[in-house]
């Protein structure tokens, strides 16, 4: 199992694990041109460090192998098995006695029995995306590999260098109580749900000066609410994105006229509690 198909330019210590995080944001940060970090969140930008903040290592793991690399190495080391590989679109048979690698897709397969062993490779790719509810889906993936793995009455590897992070500990002995106790307290001193709300404000379908006067009046109209933080903009895919936190208690439409949300040639969209935020 490797959830990449391709490859990630997220900066990962290869000495403690640390991904690289924006201090705004608390979620990990891209690598751009340069030599410099990017946070696809807020929009910060600044030049990547030499060393680990965290151990002051200076080797840094720079891309995440995908389905395909993963696949010629594992082929090269049993070439007397069939090779699948399973990503996304048809239904794919797994033929009894392959060899097989897979994204999530392969987590929704039914799996030829008997299974000698089940690999999860660099699983820290899942642990350091940058979304705020990453954590909690590579908890759910973990414990659904071992779920499987019990299942085919297989063996479980997992490649990590954050072999002291709780979640593995909770997500191997799929302890949910335990795992959502660390995950709420981290969320709580972060500002992200469900200790706050969040709101994500795209603006598109205009030139880049339209947009950003329109960033600033939406931010202007929001920063001055008790409680209210705003973050960005942030360029995404040719749009500009706002982040809006604030308390749980009250909702964008009251915080923000809507004829803002509403601007002529504009195209605005409006996330509230996005479910993925890359």
């Amino acid at each position: 199992y490797v959830n990449r198909k391709g490859i990630s330019r997220r900066v990962v210590c290869l000495g403690c694990g640390a991904a690289l995080e924006c201090p705004d944001c608390r979620l990990p940060m891209t690598l751009g041109p340069s030599r410099r970090l990017h946070c696809g969140w807020c929009g910060r930008d600044r030049p990547a460090p030499e060393t680990c903040p965290d151990c002051g290592g200076a080797a840094f793991d720079l891309r995440a192998a995908g389905v395909e690399l993963i696949a010629r190495k594992a082929g090269t080391l049993r070439p007397d098995r069939a090779l699948v590989k399973v990503e996304s679109g048809p239904r794919a048979e797994l033929p009894t006695g392959s060899l097989v690698v897979g994204t999530r897709t392969l987590l929704g397969l039914p799996w030829p029995g008997p299974v000698a062993l089940v690999v999860a490779v660099n699983f820290d790719y899942e642990l350091t995306l940058p979304d705020y509810r990453a954590r909690e889906r590579a908890f759910a993936t973990l414990a659904t590999l071992v779920n499987r793995a019990e299942e085919c009455g297989a063996k479980l590897l997992v490649q990590t260098i954050r072999s002291e992070d709780d979640l593995l500990d909770h997500g191997l002995a799929r302890d949910v109580a335990g795992f959502m106790a660390g995950e709420l307290k981290q969320r709580r001193e972060a500002g992200l749900p469900p200790a706050r709300r969040l709101a994500v404000i795209e603006i598109g379908g205009g030139g880049r000066g339209a947009l950003l006067n329109h960033a600033r009046r939406l931010t202007h109209a929001l920063a001055g609410r008790s409680e209210v933080e705003v973050i960005g903009p942030a360029e995404a895919r040719g749009r500009l994105r706002l982040l809006v936190r604030f308390p749980r208690t009250r909702s964008l439409g009251r915080l923000l006229d809507r004829t803002l949300l509403k601007e002529g040639h504009l195209d605005i969209r409006v996330d509230v509690d996005p479910h993925d935020t890359i």
